[in-house]
């Protein structure tokens, strides 16, 4: 267990994956209105808060929580004033999150789906890769693309930068106008 004060607001809980399962089962298996998953949200809290200087001072309480790599998770507890106690899962809702490199290689893919595929899409970015995140339903434009875990997904929406909230559409056109303005020009 990873624990950070972020703030004298805020304090980051990191679980592996045996500690997920140990105080949940699993991720998915997390749900406020189970009372076990508030007792187990309580004994975290309460370790964290004897390790750091967090303190709750009378305040109500969010608590966000979302997937982390290697089936682990990463749990934000927030001191609020007007918003009441209460637990948000992220689940992303996209299924394939295709890596890309470059770029160069993003904005291909992008052009070879763009106009047949018209679905959700986005693009985030982290240190490394592009990422074009599409639903299930993209499969049939991807031969060959695997579908990604939670944690993957969750991971990316904590710590990638989103480029583009719909990815296909946006870069597409714009894609699509500067090959059209191209031909035109040329003789």
């Amino acid at each position: 267990m990873q624990i950070h004060t972020v703030d004298p607001t805020t304090l980051r809980v990191l679980l592996n994956g045996s500690e997920v399962a140990r105080y949940f089962g699993s991720f998915e298996q997390i749900n406020y209105e189970d009372e076990s998953t508030r007792h187990s949200l309580n004994r975290i809290l309460k370790r964290a808060m004897n390790i750091t200087d967090f303190s709750l001072n009378g305040k109500k309480l969010k608590i966000d929580v979302s997937a982390a790599p290697e089936n682990g998770c990463c749990i934000v507890f927030t001191n609020q004033i007007k918003h009441p106690f209460h637990l948000r899962v992220m689940k992303p809702p996209f299924d394939l999150v295709i890596p890309y490199k470059t770029v160069d290689a993003l904005l291909d893919a992008v052009a070879e789906l763009y106009p047949s595929y018209d679905g959700k899409s986005c693009v985030y970015k982290d240190d490394t890769h592009y990422f074009l995140c599409l639903p299930r339903s993209a499969y049939r434009h991807l031969p060959g693309v695997r579908q990604v875990t939670p944690t993957q997904k969750n991971y990316l929406r904590e710590h990638g930068t989103l480029i583009s909230r719909d990815a296909v559409k946006d870069i597409g056109a714009v894609l699509h106008k500067a090959a059209v303005k191209k031909a035109d020009e040329s003789p």
